[in-house]
């Protein structure tokens, strides 16, 4: 690949002749963009975790609802959605998709406030999962048509590190939006009557993204680079994918195992913070906030390093092997979290167990990218992007819940969510095992 000087704007020229135009402010500020909306969508899906009891309390819920509302409410259109929304953000305005997803998001958020049950909140929050489908497709084809090619992995790799970074802020914004809410207590509005904090809460989350979603109208559409790939061999393809199975198959779960017990600790962790140490969410969303982000963007920028040191020494699994590392660190770290003897060991461990996680960095993709054909590369993401959000969106949350309330007890919520992650995660780390032995074989394989 031949380029030109990128900096203030200039043409880079690619192998095939493909001219594009690299403008370096436009570029960041799309992305820069893209990353406080991906923070903010962070900050939507897992509100509800800072609010368990007084949401509890007045609509009149137990765990199980409140773990069905926060992981399968969100993720049922969000499961259906993300793969149509994928073939649109290829062939129809990535901003306007984005822009409609975000409203969408946030006006569900918005109105979550004034839900007064059960229901009535579970189809709000299925208007969010359905918003948020929108994001993530076309912001990774917007950022690949902004930045020229030899910058690219930079590019996504800051995007990737928006996820610990949008699931830390979401809890540190939002435990002191509630602290300062709490202190105020209930306000009376027009129409609306009297709102307790936590509906106060909703209106103040879902309010900031409705303007950026419509800001985000404004934002011009890049043009897209390369020509779209015939549907010659398409069918050929997906043979070729099924055939892959034996890796497929065990990596699937374990990304699973690995986002499920992830994100059923982000949910749960103000709670079990409020139920064992008797610290209320608004005072333990900071300290989580800070351990999930700092330790997540340590992890992922420390396991880049790594695997690229071994990609260089000419290591062929490489990003396997940082996958079943990180794993296996995982499995005794997240088990042991829960039962620290006070609430700020167990801060400092849920920060460690989030860089053993962090480690992975972006290998799941590299993985899926390095047998999937050129042709169906977007498809095959989404398609295990909707697989995998169907567990860790929709089962997760509920699996330590439901393990919460009918094996452990309320009180014990500790226990349970070191059991859950001790089953789940020690299957991560079999699947893993099968994974590497497999995708040797493929190497093999592909070198002979």
């Amino acid at each position: 690949m031949d380029a030109t000087p990128d900096k203030g704007g200039t043409t880079a020229v690619f192998g095939g002749g493909e001219a594009f135009t690299y403008r370096p402010a436009v570029a960041y500020g799309i992305l820069f963009y893209l990353l406080t909306l991906y923070t903010l969508s962070f900050l939507d899906r897992s509100v509800l975790a800072l609010v368990v009891r007084p949401l509890k309390a007045e609509l009149h819920l137990d765990d199980v609802q409140v773990s069905l509302l926060i992981g399968a409410a969100f993720s049922i259109l969000y499961v259906i959605a993300i793969v149509p929304l994928a073939f649109i953000a290829d062939r129809w305005s990535r901003c306007v998709l984005i822009a409609a997803g975000v409203t969408i998001w946030s006006l569900a958020t918005f109105f979550s406030a004034f839900a007064q049950g059960f229901g009535a909140l579970f189809l709000l929050r299925m208007g969010v999962g359905l918003g948020e489908a929108a994001l993530a497709p076309a912001a990774y084809s917007l950022i690949a048509d902004t930045f020229p090619r030899h910058r690219l992995g930079r590019a996504l790799a800051i995007f990737s590190i928006g996820a610990p970074l949008g699931q830390g802020c979401s809890l540190i914004l939002g435990g002191l939006v509630l602290g300062a809410l709490t202190a105020h207590g209930p306000v009376s509005l027009p129409v609306a009557g009297v709102l307790t904090p936590w509906r106060l809460l909703l209106l103040a989350v879902g309010a900031p993204g409705i303007l950026l979603g419509v800001l985000f109208f404004l934002v011009g559409e890049p043009k897209r680079r390369g020509s779209a790939h015939t549907e010659a061999g398409r069918r050929s393809d997906w043979l070729y994918m099924l055939s892959q199975w034996r890796i497929l198959l065990p990596n699937t779960i374990a990304r699973c195992m690995i986002g499920g017990t992830v994100f059923g600790f982000t949910v749960w962790s103000p709670t079990l913070l409020e139920r064992t140490y008797n610290l209320a969410p608004s005072a333990s969303a900071l300290p989580i906030g800070i351990a999930i982000a700092l330790g997540g963007a340590l992890g992922m920028w420390t396991g880049g390093v790594i695997g690229d040191r071994m990609g260089a020494r000419g290591v062929p699994d490489a990003f396997v092997r940082m996958l079943l590392l990180s794993a296996s660190l995982q499995l005794p770290l997240f088990a042991l979290t829960p039962l620290m003897p006070s609430a700020w060991l167990c801060f400092a461990a849920l920060g460690v167990a989030t860089f053993s996680q962090g480690l992975q960095a972006g290998f799941p993709a590299a993985l899926l990218q390095d047998i999937a054909p050129p042709r169906i590369r977007a498809r095959v993401l989404a398609i295990e992007m909707c697989v995998i959000s169907i567990f860790i969106f929709g089962l997760a949350p509920t699996i330590m819940g439901f393990a919460s309330q009918e094996v452990f007890g309320e009180a014990r919520l500790d226990l349970a969510m070191a059991a859950t992650a001790t089953v789940q995660l020690a299957v991560a780390v079999a699947c893993l095992a099968i994974t590497r032995i497999q995708f040797r074989h493929f190497l093999e394989r592909r070198a002979g």
